[in-house]
């Protein structure tokens, strides 16, 4: 897949001359001639976004543009915020916007990049419209997806009598290469216009002093009593004494680590309104002005799942914010200056344990900071083999991806795990298979939760098994809404020299073939056990119980059954009470098929456990993908490894060496931590070579 670098870009002298070449692309586009494609970089929280929107929809309205106007933007969250903003200053009238729900003829529609896709097929009607939108610096499969249409859609049109479109790209703080690069490819001709420099905004940068964050009640609390707004993108009730009144009852969030649905929107919407302390995503891909601001506190770094290229596993670990992403989040304070500039507020002070001159350092431009290039990168990937099936690789048109390495061991895993296969028509191309499509069938869904890849193969996986028992499939949903929210979250481990009888004592008989196995087969015994005995609409339980030898989180089971039962509708069961089933043991014929079912969900992420037990309780795991080291506590574990030792010692010639698959895998000081383990029996890695025909561990060797 190649692609040329952008040619060079020109540079207006000023904002008018920008505006005049912006005038003039989108003149030539009325006049069917000309530049198609406009690129737009400038400086963040210049504002230059919104007053080029207000410009190019005063163009269309005197005939000098197009008669219809897309805004495409990141999230949901920003797309309320701009309507009122945008209404709110007379840049559109109300009765000028479309409604989300459906296009009923007016003139500007603004969408999120998932609405945008959602309604793709509507939109490419218009073929007399300006297309405008934000490049994300941390792109989601939904943009990704959504360029590749786009571009499809202008490379179709491209010549065509009365296709009236003009595409205008704006950028932030750099150029998207790869986007330029991508659109020179299929459409050709892009004006590009480089404005960074022009309206750089001052930068004030207050250095937080060695031993902060002990200080933040202090910070805090001095801020509060003004009556101003305190934001920070570090999750306040995290840091110690942060989690108790006053904070707790003040503080609202904006993330964007789920699924955008219309209560998480009005929440964060609401959050930005009113809430005095605000804890936003330190990606957060926008910025806004909010009334009464009296501190914005960034740290500087985020923690985040992150791939690792060299190893090829998504690791949750922390890295340093660039230049520009501190930008970003001084541009809420640049902004909130200037709306409140006219009552003569105090300065906002701009908080961050770095210096300025260490944050400059960090310039370096990175384009694979979204979740499309992390922790959803085998979605993506699946995406455009269900887009455009037999398609040589070099023919998709689609944005050049942001790690070819990663990309090209994506097509290797998705093609071992049944999710492509080879399309018997155009040699040397690949097409979803069946599982591949339902996968992203349930990606897509419009629902209130979003599973990551392993949860929602395993889900496509078993709804596709039309004969499975409906023992087996209660059993998956709830598999499925532990590892969501956690096992460490659900309990943790009272006592690690508990015996494999006591976990069994303490857990209900359907589990009891697997009392021994780990992190995701014990929360499924909890969670069953306590819905038998209706926590989940019982008021009379604390916070916390003892459910035998686990110390519960209530709260946390509750919101594991309610999802467990929204799972078991999705796996077409009927509503049961728990004590119809928790006390018959699955039938090893049924532990053998969710075995293997876990097996393939987690494939790319098992460890080899050696039979050298640490006294303590640190033990090194080997990772079967890359043969990289890590660490994991096994007195943190609920894992009777000793047990399984005995068994593998039995069935293997492997002296008692066993595997696991982690949930989790976790850097802290340098070092990475294996976590929320769950025994995968030899029994299922025998499965393997007859389905794929190629042995274990050689099958998920890294392909560079």
């Amino acid at each position: 897949m190649s692609y040329d670098q952008p040619a060079k870009s020109s540079r207006p002298r000023d904002a008018a001359d920008a505006l005049q070449q912006l005038d003039k692309a989108l003149a030539n586009t009325m006049e069917e001639k000309g530049f198609r494609v406009v690129a737009l970089t400038s400086d963040i929280g210049t504002g230059k976004s919104t007053s080029i929107i207000g410009h190019i929809w005063g163009q269309a309205k005197v005939g000098k543009a197009p008669p219809k106007l897309v805004y495409v933007v990141s999230t949901d969250t920003e797309v309320i915020w701009l309507l009122t903003y945008l209404v709110g200053n007379g840049t559109f009238t109300v009765n000028e916007v479309e409604h989300y729900i459906n296009l009923d003829g007016r003139p500007v529609a603004i969408r999120s990049m998932r609405q945008y896709l959602a309604q793709f097929d509507e939109f490419s009607r218009y073929t007399d419209c300006t297309v405008v939108i934000d490049v994300n610096w941390y792109p989601t499969v939904e943009d990704e997806v959504a360029f590749a249409r786009l571009l499809s859609w202008l490379a179709a049109g491209k010549g065509n009598e009365g296709f009236r479109v003009c595409c205008v790209l704006f950028m932030s703080a750099f150029e998207s290469q790869r986007t330029v690069a991508a659109f020179e490819k299929w459409v050709g001709n892009v004006l590009r216009l480089d404005c960074t420099g022009i309206e750089s905004p001052e930068v004030d940068i207050e250095t937080a002093q060695e031993g902060w964050k002990e200080n933040l009640q202090h910070i805090l609390l001095e801020v509060l009593q003004k009556k101003r707004v305190v934001i920070g993108t570090e999750r306040f009730w995290e840091f110690d004494g942060l989690e108790d009144e006053p904070f707790d009852t003040l503080t609202g969030e904006v993330t964007f680590a789920f699924r955008e649905d219309e209560d998480r929107v009005k929440d964060s919407i609401q959050s930005l309104k009113a809430a005095p302390l605000v804890a936003i995503d330190a990606d957060t891909p926008f910025s806004a002005s909010i009334a009464g601001l009296g501190i914005f506190i960034s740290p500087g770094v985020a923690r985040k799942n992150i791939l690792v290229p060299g190893i090829m596993q998504v690791v949750m670990k922390e890295r340093n914010l660039r230049w520009y992403e501190l930008l970003r989040h001084y541009s809420w304070v640049t902004k909130s200056s200037e709306s409140s500039a006219a009552s003569g507020p105090s300065r906002i002070r701009f908080l961050c344990p770095a210096s300025e001159e260490e944050l400059q350092n960090r310039e370096e431009v990175s384009e694979n900071l979204g979740l499309a290039w992390n922790g959803d990168f085998m979605f993506t990937v699946l995406a455009f083999f269900c887009g455009w099936p037999g398609c040589h690789l070099s023919r998709i048109p689609m944005r050049r991806p942001a790690n070819d390495y990663v990309f090209a061991e994506a097509v290797n895993r998705l093609f071992v795990l049944g999710c492509i296969q080879k399309n018997t028509e155009t040699e040397g191309t690949y097409e979803c298979a069946s599982l591949g499509a339902k996968i992203m069938e349930n990606f897509l869904a419009e629902t209130e939760r979003r599973h990551d890849f392993h949860l929602t193969y395993l889900l496509s996986r078993v709804q596709l098994r039309e004969n499975e028992s409906p023992e087996v499939r209660r059993i998956v949903a709830r598999l499925v809404a532990v590892a969501y929210y956690g096992p460490r979250k659900i309990f943790s481990v009272g006592n690690d020299n508990s015996s494999t009888q006591t976990y069994r004592d303490s857990l209900p008989a359907v589990i009891s073939g697997r009392a021994h196995a780990g992190a995701l087969w014990v929360g499924v015994g909890i969670c069953a056990a306590l819905e038998a005995v209706g926590v989940h609409v019982r008021e009379d339980i604390g916070p916390s119980c003892l459910q035998g030898c686990f110390l519960v989180s209530v709260e946390d089971v509750r919101k594991v059954i309610k999802h467990a039962k929204e799972l078991e509708k999705v796996l077409g069961l009927e509503p049961a009470n728990a004590l119809d089933w928790i006390n018959q043991p699955l039938t090893e014929a049924q532990l053998r098929s969710i075995d293997g079912d876990m097996m393939w969900a987690w494939l790319h992420r098992i460890g080899l456990f050696q039979n050298t037990a640490h006294r303590s309780g640190v033990e090194r795991v080997v990772d079967c993908v890359s043969l990289e080291e890590f660490q994991a506590n096994m007195k943190e574990e609920p894992l009777r490894a000793q047990e399984i030792r005995v068994h593998c010692w039995q069935v293997t010639t492997g002296g008692g060496d066993f595997n696991a698959f982690y949930l989790s895998l976790e850097e802290e000081k340098g070092q990475t931590w294996a976590r929320d383990l769950t025994w995968v029996p030899p029994e299922a890695l025998q499965d393997i070579p007859t389905k794929i025909n190629i042995a274990w561990p050689e099958v998920v060797a890294k392909t560079f």
